[in-house]
């Protein structure tokens, strides 16, 4: 990608370009994440192995798959807190090195470094929100159904999406698609099944066209073509779509998309260009967003905030949503209690977030404090008062 068509932050740092506490760092980060993924592995494992302890594996559709590329959110630098990404704040490479052995457990949110996100997606290019490269699409998909599928262990290469996944499951069941349920007429699937490619691992792709498209990345198949834009997705902030940069690749013959055959094929490239429009109205993507994160949160739902700009919560209150609590991002708040304290109250008034971010009100060792959390970062905004006894505070 060239400069300027993408975020810094989806910056790789070249390996041979690291010191040798760095090198150790990044393999630590990796050898985490597929630490993570065998136990993952091993607890979907347990579900398959009660299965067929129970006897109800051999009539039991198993679908398991990836639901992107590799991720790219863990910066140049990788990450011990992936809400830094979230929140536009910069990772730093001093304070991951000093969180080398926690790596992996509770006390940190950690994520690799963008050059893993590119080394685990190869062959393909890029990687996770890149929608328009298979690196930030393309995963393994494997489907097991002992009773119905009588292939054992082979390999299908037909082109399939996500959205084929319920007409297939469908199709398995016997069971249409309603058009209404409970009064409401449903949007049509947007997939096709896949069950053709159970018996024939020749079996003609039935899908004939997908497009693609995440926070402002895009592209579209058809039949074996593929058209993708140089944009990067959020937070590169770029914007004018319309003067993007289309590629072109015939993905039947280079599945990696290595060469481009727009130059070659320009009727082919505006015909697919044309086609992606028309997907896009058709499925709702548009308008189109790459905006940076604050932007991002400032389109996010909010609930409105009262006229008087009051929140009342009561005892037993369950957590509530952040898009529905009252809003404390980015602006000054206050908070009024109405609790009757003694000289061993403890606990929690109100709180938010975690030691990953947020903040918390709350009764110990005979004081109130307030603690304010920025992203894991120390030192905390720690403030204390006695408590009054007996008292109303």
């Amino acid at each position: 990608m060239p400069k300027g068509t993408f975020s810094p932050g989806d910056m790789v740092r070249p390996w041979n370009t690291l010191s040798a506490d760095e090198k150790r760092l990044f393999s630590r980060m990796a050898e985490v994440f597929a630490g993570y993924s065998e136990y993952t592995d091993a607890q979907v494992g347990r579900v398959i192995d009660y299965l067929e302890q129970s006897g109800q594996l051999e009539n039991t559709v198993v679908l398991y798959a990836a639901d992107n590329g590799a991720s790219g959110e863990g910066s140049p630098n990788g990450s011990v807190n992936e809400n830094n990404f979230f929140n536009g704040y910069p990772d730093d490479i001093k304070q991951n090195m000093a969180m080398l052995e926690k790596l992996g457990s509770p006390e940190t949110y950690n994520h690799y470094p963008t050059g893993w996100a590119v080394a685990f997606s190869t062959p393909y290019k890029m990687f996770k929100r890149y929608s328009g490269f298979s690196g930030g699409t393309c995963d393994p998909l494997v489907i097991s159904w002992p009773k119905g599928i009588k292939a054992r262990g082979e390999l299908r290469d037909q082109y399939y999406h996500c959205t084929d996944i319920v007409p297939t499951i469908l199709e398995i069941c016997g069971i249409p698609m309603p058009d209404v349920v409970d009064g409401i007429k449903q949007t049509p699937l947007a997939g096709v099944s896949m069950v053709s490619s159970f018996e024939n691992k020749n079996a003609p792709t039935q899908k004939k066209v997908q497009y693609f498209e995440m926070v402002g990345s895009r592209g579209i198949w058809k039949e074996g073509w593929m058209a993708s834009t140089i944009h990067g997705p959020m937070p590169s902030n770029i914007g004018h779509f319309d003067k993007d940069v289309w590629q072109l690749f015939h993905t039947d013959a280079d599945r990696s998309q290595s060469e481009d055959l727009a130059a070659k094929h320009p009727e082919k490239l505006k015909e697919m260009q044309n086609l992606w429009m028309e997907e896009a109205k058709k499925n709702n993507v548009l308008p189109l967003q790459d905006v940076d994160v604050a932007t991002i949160h400032k389109l996010e739902f909010h609930k409105a905030v009262p006229p008087d700009g009051r929140y009342t919560y009561y005892p037993g209150t369950t957590e509530v949503p952040e898009a529905t609590a009252a809003p404390t991002l980015g602006r000054s708040f206050k908070f009024v209690t109405d609790v009757t304290t003694s000289t061993n109250s403890t606990g929690v008034l109100v709180a938010q977030g975690s030691r990953f971010g947020g903040y918390s009100l709350f009764c110990k060792d005979g004081k109130v404090h307030f603690v304010y959390n920025f992203l894991g970062i120390p030192p905390e905004q720690h403030i204390s008062a006695a408590l009054l006894h007996p008292a109303t505070t």
